[in-house]
């Protein structure tokens, strides 16, 4: 499974680093409860295919602790893959943006499908980790737009629309024009 920055030529722009301080790790030795991680949204479309941002595939992971006490806590996450499709994920513990973590699959040309499963650990200030919980990201890749290049991608559905697109122009245009009836 690929991780880490080579993976993607993108980054998650939203999440940031979350700054281990090296005072509390000598005075704090409790890590975090575990954390409660649910798949709010994915979002993956043949577009983005490759290396570029164009449509910019993206899983939008929910966090929040399971412990009250935590809440209080300023805490990072890491996120760690366990099995399945490939996904870019940050290497450094990362700080929630409105309590969503956000996860950049590595969607490749034809791929239909994507499933995988991560492990989510809540980290504090000190770098103690709590346990971590699993989560299973599930999607279809959804077909947008179409590609008249010689890509391989849509071809033959693009190519069917347009067709039927001119058909419709030209049926149009025949019903239009004066004397395209002819009179027998």
């Amino acid at each position: 499974m690929a991780v880490g920055p080579d993976a993607h030529a993108c980054s998650p722009a939203d999440n940031e680093t979350f700054e281990i301080d090296p005072d509390a790790q000598q005075e704090d030795d409790t890590p975090p409860g575990g954390v409660i991680v649910e798949v709010v949204r994915v979002d993956l479309d043949d577009e983005s295919v490759g290396s570029d941002c164009s449509g910019l595939d993206q899983v939008v992971l929910s966090v929040q602790p399971e412990l009250a006490a935590d809440a209080e806590e300023e805490l990072g996450y890491t996120i760690e893959p366990v099995s399945g499709d490939a996904l870019t994920l940050p290497t450094l513990p990362i700080s929630p943006a409105n309590g969503k973590l956000i996860v950049l699959p590595s969607i490749s040309e034809g791929q239909e499908h994507l499933h995988s499963v991560v492990s989510v650990r809540a980290i504090d200030r000190a770098g103690n980790a709590g346990p971590a919980s699993e989560v299973v990201i599930d999607g279809d890749v959804v077909a947008t737009g179409c590609s008249m290049s010689t890509s391989g991608r849509n071809t033959s559905s693009c190519a069917v629309a347009a067709a039927l697109a001119l058909l419709a122009l030209i049926g149009r245009k025949r019903r239009t024009l004066p004397g395209a009836c002819d009179q027998r």
